[in-house]
């Protein structure tokens, strides 16, 4: 194949792959005001990724709102600025997987260089959305003891899942593995999500692939009623975000053990007098992360 025919494959991929991530990623929308509450059109809306640099623009329209394309769940800067306003600057705003973020900005009269920072907090209620669910971060997923180290069995935290016929051990078979009943529905009702595409396989409408917990940045649990995206599912949506590279290159190595020597016998082995039975799990995995490098030539 021509070198520029694969250059070409690989954007195209890029590009088709990309698109299909869009669907659970958050998104920023708000409006510019002054401080007489007045609109102000043509204000520029700067969102800059703290892990990556990477800055996404928008631009308000006549009716002084703005909204942001779908970004990586993370943590970001929000500035807006306006000719003959002084800069705005959100600092430390942290947008969830699946999360619909309103920010709005109020500018006061001043020269370019002049700025007013803040320093973000999290709303305790969200008006933006009307469905309902728990977003469960990497520090809880990670630190948690689970049994095989599934990141499934977390979903039984989210008010309103029942596990469902051994659900989340993947000793079983994968039909049973992602088992669970979401605000009574059927357990082969719910949907998946991996970044954004589907990862529900057509088995009973179950889990095609478990992501490692090393691996996974956050996930969140949605239950009815759900934005237009999700419109294939009459139970939950799952959607699980997969940690993303910054400009520095990041990896891990673990091992998850459990035997025997650590584990206590039972009530019954103690009450028999036997003596525990010998067992040993060694799980291991890496996960690896950086910038992208496309080669110049």
């Amino acid at each position: 194949m021509p070198r520029a025919n694969r250059f070409y494959f690989v954007w195209l991929f890029v590009a088709f792959w990309g698109g299909t991530i869009l669907a659970q990623n958050p998104v920023v929308s708000g409006r510019i005001t002054d401080a007489s509450d007045a609109v102000i059109p043509g204000a520029t809306v700067t969102l800059t990724g703290k892990a990556t640099g990477i800055k996404t623009v928008s631009i308000t329209n006549a009716e002084g709102y703005y909204v942001l394309p779908p970004l990586t769940p993370g943590t970001y800067e929000v500035t807006a600025s306006a000719q003959g306003f002084s800069v705005s600057r959100l600092e430390g705003v942290t947008l969830e997987v699946g999360q619909s973020r309103t920010i709005h900005f109020k500018l006061n009269l001043g020269e370019i260089h002049q700025s007013i920072t803040v320093t973000d907090t999290a709303p305790l209620l969200n008006f933006s959305r009307a469905d309902r669910g728990a977003v469960v971060e990497n520090k809880f997923v990670a630190s948690v003891p689970l049994n095989t180290r599934n990141p499934l069995f977390l979903l039984t935290m989210t008010p309103g899942i029942v596990a469902y016929r051994g659900a989340g051990d993947n000793i079983l078979s994968q039909n049973q593995t992602g088992g669970f009943r979401i605000n009574g529905g059927r357990s082969a009702m719910n949907e998946f999500l991996l970044d954004g595409s589907a990862n529900t396989g057509t088995y009973n409408n179950m889990l095609s692939a478990i992501p490692q917990i090393d691996a996974v940045q956050e996930f969140k649990v949605s239950t009815s009623p759900f934005a237009a995206e999700f419109g294939r599912t009459g139970g939950g949506v799952v959607s699980y975000s997969i940690k993303s590279g910054t400009n520095d290159f990041h990896a891990t190595v673990h091992e998850f053990l459990r035997n025997s020597v650590l584990d206590a016998a039972g009530f019954n082995t103690n009450r028999a007098g036997q003596t525990k039975p010998s067992f040993k799990r060694n799980q291991f995995g890496f996960t690896a992360g950086g910038p992208v490098v496309i080669p110049k030539g």
